[in-house]
């Protein structure tokens, strides 16, 4: 795979939403003893941390700030495919976590509606950054199916980012899109048909619940990842994710269009809102 080298000035070209990061991944590949004393991006994240992880989180601010796309992330995902190799070596359960999460987000960044200026990108590393992909999908099916235990013992808000990669890199890139904005329970409504646009519903509320025929529970045998729904449903069971769980199903549900009575389910009204609306 081909990977842009880290000292050439192309980077220049290839901005994160602060600049260059060229230099940053140079460190973050490099010995962990070497990374100079970092300063947050985060500037309200109050939590002591050592200069690799803030490092690493700054880089992938970079990369996915305001869930925008940047076009640093075509050759900075194979080198954190290679950071992801390393901790899969070191046999590092929460390394590897933190890994696959972020990329999930970045990559959920890569949708119709976020510009992005493809034509600066030389074909080697557009074709490094979809193998980079491929591969990513096999390695987090395994990931899941090895820590199934050691991910039901993480907090929940992990579980959420884990969920949230998963489904970026094996179903939907815009329902993570959506997820990664942590408004689940919210229903933003638009109707292709009618332009018919609705911002206050949410699934907590049991009035609107009931105008969703919610799509049968499915059973997941466990092994395929082919249908986002049938293995989500089964991925948040079995890492007990209760209330995720429960609305999943009104998400791959129908719902009616109030203003021209057009069938869809929820999930195509709330992806047309927000790539489909004007």
């Amino acid at each position: 795979m081909y990977l842009l080298p880290l000292e050439e000035e192309l980077w220049e070209k290839f901005s994160g939403a602060y600049g260059n990061i060229g230099e940053e991944m140079k460190l973050l590949m490099g010995d962990p003893k070497d990374i100079p004393p970092q300063e947050k991006i985060r500037w309200l994240d109050e939590e002591e941390k050592d200069n690799y992880t803030i490092l690493f989180e700054n880089i992938c601010d970079e990369l996915w700030h305001q869930m925008s796309f940047y076009e640093a992330t075509y050759p900075a995902m194979p080198y954190f495919l290679m950071l992801l190799e390393k901790k899969e070596k070191e046999e590092d359960f929460l390394g590897q976590l933190t890994v696959i999460s972020a990329m999930g987000v970045i990559l959920s960044t890569d949708v119709v509606g976020n510009p992005r200026n493809i034509e600066i990108v030389p074909q080697e590393i557009l074709n490094a950054y979809e193998e980079t992909f491929v591969i990513l999908q096999e390695k987090i099916k395994r990931f899941y199916q090895r820590y199934k235990e050691e991910i039901n013992e993480i907090e929940e808000d992990k579980k959420i980012e884990l969920l949230i990669a998963m489904v970026s890199i094996l179903g939907d890139r815009e329902l993570a899109y959506h997820l990664s904005m942590g408004i689940m329970e919210e229903v933003l409504l638009y109707c292709t048909d009618c332009n018919m646009e609705d911002e206050e519903n949410t699934l907590e509320d049991p009035d609107f619940c009931a105008k969703i025929v919610p799509a049968p529970v499915p059973d997941w045998d466990g092994i395929s990842f082919a249908d986002t729904y049938t293995w989500l449903y089964g991925v948040l069971s079995e890492i007990e994710m209760e209330k995720w769980k429960e609305w999943l199903p009104y998400y791959f549900g129908t719902y009616t269009c109030p203003e021209c009575g057009a069938e869809k389910r929820i999930w195509d009204f709330i992806r047309a809102y927000y790539f489909e609306m004007d």
